[in-house]
């Protein structure tokens, strides 16, 4: 379940790329902030993620209310089969003894069949994923405590009549992310006056934004996937749009393109003297802002128009890509049923082919005798939002009880007979597609109810035939 989690993750991120980067486009055009945008496809990039984790552990912890496994129902099994043939108990009972041979037969091997091909690399990438946000938030921590050291040997300092803290080669940077100061280097004191004034600027439109929170909670959100490429991708992207957004709202008050970008050179070219990693980085980061500050989208053009069309392409594709579920756990025999072969039966032999069904679920839980009618509203108003084709995992996150550790699907073809009693009744005429609500024994207190709402993905009916030589 880990790796397609991961693999699901990725791809969503991906498609929320996309989407941003359409969404980016549009935002230029209308000359809003755009660095908001990267930052939501992150955290949904996340949110996503946990949300499959969670839908996994509620669903692979518990199966429908009850539902313990198949039973061997002898007088269950008879009844139906004595209405339609004479003369049939011998053979009824052969066929019953040779079925319990079956299913003792199969218990072993069921038994080792993984429910999903990723299974055995669950530990593994756990461990692996685990590991590496532990070394991703020590590299923060680190660099924290190193910035903290680094602000004991910065001296104040005057720059365009404001305050700043100088530093010998650090900066024009933010110490702090609420109370940001201004760190400036020692060249930039040198300067012409309007030039520290821009600098001065920038570093202040960066503080007046809360920018150094909006990196660092992206920063925290990559920690917590650093294998994701995607969320990488979209850190990129925040950082563009963070310092595009300033140099925007820098020009306001300046006005003046051209000599801010001179300034943006000749500040990148200091920088590279010192690091080459930097000029490596940097380098395209800085084409591309100084492209943004000497053009602009227009509104109205075919651009824009595929930009949002892109956009709202690939917010419904992640939309609706379908998170990985696990199948909810069965007994060795019931996985065993559902994987078996059909056999030919040798004459005289009856061919017993059982009902079997596949659904999903909502159920409603209730607090107390005061809350059932509560709950029985809530039911059928479920059941009537299904029924108009109102999305299952939308009504489910809302109203299903997943801190009563209840499953949303039996996914696995599983026998009628061997559901309690109340799924029995509610399925017994229903028809693939069928949308039943009814109510069960609470599973701590059985004179509280909970109420479920039932929507049938299969069903195989019961079918009883006989081989004549």
């Amino acid at each position: 379940m880990i790796a397609t989690v991961m693999l699901y993750t990725t791809a969503v991120g991906f498609l929320l790329y996309a989407a941003a980067m359409g969404l980016e486009y549009v935002g230029r055009a209308l000359g809003v902030p755009t660095r908001f945008i990267w930052l939501f496809a992150m955290t949904a990039a996340v949110t996503l993620s946990g949300s499959a984790l969670w839908r996994d552990r509620a669903g692979s912890r518990h199966v429908p209310a009850a539902v313990s496994g198949p039973r061997s129902n002898q007088a269950n099994a008879a009844t139906r089969l004595d209405g339609g043939s004479i003369g049939m108990s011998a053979a009824i009972e052969t066929f019953m003894a040779r079925l319990r041979t079956v299913e003792h037969s199969v218990d072993g091997v069921a038994a080792r069949i993984d429910p999903t091909s990723f299974d055995r690399w669950n530990r593994p990438l756990l461990i692996a994923w685990l590991m590496s946000s532990i070394l991703v938030i020590a590299w923060l921590f680190v660099s924290l405590v190193r910035l903290m050291r680094l602000v004991r040997e910065l001296v104040p300092g005057t720059a365009a009549n404001r305050a700043v803290l100088v530093s010998n080669d650090v900066g024009p940077a933010l110490y702090g992310m609420l109370r940001a100061r201004i760190v400036l280097p020692g060249w930039v004191l040198e300067l012409p006056k309007g030039a520290q004034e821009i600098v001065v600027a920038h570093e202040e439109q960066h503080a007046a934004a809360f920018d150094p929170a909006v990196v660092w909670a992206s920063l925290c959100l990559v920690a917590l996937q650093p294998w994701n490429a995607a969320l990488w991708i979209l850190l990129m992207r925040l950082r563009l749009a963070v310092e595009a957004d300033c140099d925007r709202r820098v020009l306001r008050t300046t006005g003046d393109s051209h000599v801010y970008g001179e300034l943006l050179v000749a500040m990148y070219a200091r920088t590279c003297a010192r690091s080459a990693l930097v000029a490596f980085a940097g380098a395209s980061n800085l084409e591309r802002r100084i492209r943004r500050m000497t053009s602009r989208p227009r509104v109205v053009s075919a651009a824009v128009g595929l930009s949002a069309l892109a956009a709202v392409v690939s917010l419904t594709a992640a939309w609706k890509t379908p998170a990985p579920t696990r199948t909810s756990a069965t007994t060795p025999f019931a996985a065993a049923l559902a994987r078996q072969e059909p056999r030919i039966a040798p004459p005289d032999v009856p061919v017993f082919e059982p009902s079997i069904v596949t659904f999903r679920q909502i159920v409603i839980a209730t607090t107390d005798s005061n809350d059932i009618p509560r709950a029985a509203r809530d039911a059928d108003s479920v059941a009537t939002w299904l029924r108009d084709g109102i999305r299952f995992d939308s009504l489910a996150n809302k109203y299903h009880d997943y801190p009563g550790h209840e499953a949303t699907s039996v996914l696995t073809p599983w026998p009628i007979d061997s559901l309690p009693l109340a799924y029995q009744k509610a399925f017994t005429d229903a028809h693939a597609g069928s949308i039943v609500s009814f109510s069960v024994p609470g599973s701590r207190r059985p004179e509280i109810p909970k109420f479920v709402v039932a929507e049938l993905l299969s069903v195989r009916r019961f079918q009883m035939h006989l081989r004549v030589p």
